[in-house]
C-alpha cells in the first residue's frame, strides 16, 4: 500500500459533530476506485502529555474501496507531482511531526 502512485489528494471535512466542529481526513487517490485514507484518532490509552485527562492520538493507514467518505461535509482537492507514493506523503507528515496530536479526554483535538 505505502508505494502505490497518489493522484491527487482529497483533504475532507466529515458531517458535523454533535459537539461541533467536525473530523477531517486525508484520502490519497491511488485509483478510479480507492483510496489511502490519513485518520488521526485517540488512542484513549496512551496518556497526554499537554492535556490533563487527554490522550495521544494514533495516525490509522486504511486502503479503502471508494475515493472519499459519503459522511463528507466539505471535499478540497489537492493537486500532486507526478510520481508521488503513499510513502511520500505519510513521511512528510511524520518528519513535519503533524502526527503528533493530543486529544481531550472527550476526543476534540484532531484540528
Amino acid at each position: 500500500m505505502m508505494n502505490l502512485d497518489v493522484y491527487c489528494v482529497y483533504a475532507v471535512g466529515h458531517s458535523k459533530l454533535d459537539q461541533g466542529g467536525n473530523h477531517w481526513c486525508f484520502y490519497l487517490d491511488v485509483d478510479d476506485n480507492h483510496s489511502v485514507r490519513i485518520d488521526m484518532t485517540p488512542s484513549y490509552a496512551i496518556p497526554g502529555s499537554n492535556i490533563p485527562g487527554g490522550s495521544k492520538g494514533i495516525m490509522l493507514i486504511t486502503l479503502l474501496p471508494y475515493l472519499y467518505s459519503r459522511s463528507s461535509e466539505k471535499v478540497v482537492r489537492l493537486d500532486v507531482p507526478a510520481g508521488v507514493r503513499v510513502h511520500n506523503f505519510v513521511n512528510l507528515l511524520v518528519r513535519e511531526k503533524r502526527h503528533q496530536y493530543e486529544f481531550t479526554e472527550d476526543g476534540k483535538g484532531c484540528r
